[in-house]
């Protein structure tokens, strides 16, 4: 082989070099692209499906407090309405006992 062929493969073999690094940083940032797409798209549906559950869990919890607060409601309304009948059952007899509470300062007498 002559000083010029071997040059000329020299120069060859380096472009050649060159073309396959060039390709690989292209197909390098190709792939780069492509994982930070897929990698947001599945960040993107994950973040979906956690506001979808939370929202789900905020409904079953409202659902939860609202149905304890109808429970206390209605036990706070059957109260009253059981200090209502006694109330109007016994009213003279308490108005009775309140006025000697107020006006006698040595009642010792029961509890309305």
């Amino acid at each position: 082989m002559t000083p010029l062929e071997i040059l000329h493969e020299i120069v060859s073999t380096e472009h050649n070099a060159r073309q396959l690094y060039e390709n690989a940083v292209r197909k390098r940032n190709s792939f780069k692209e492509y994982m930070n797409e897929k990698t947001g798209e599945l960040r993107r549906l994950r973040f979906e499906e956690a506001n979808l559950r939370a929202e789900e869990f905020e409904k079953a919890e409202i659902a939860k407090a609202d149905a304890e607060i109808a429970a206390i409601d209605g036990q706070f309304r059957q109260s009253l309405d059981t200090y209502r009948e006694y109330f109007e059952a016994n009213k003279e007899k308490t108005a009775k006992k309140m006025f000697d509470m107020i006006t006698d300062p040595d009642y010792g007498g029961e509890n309305v």
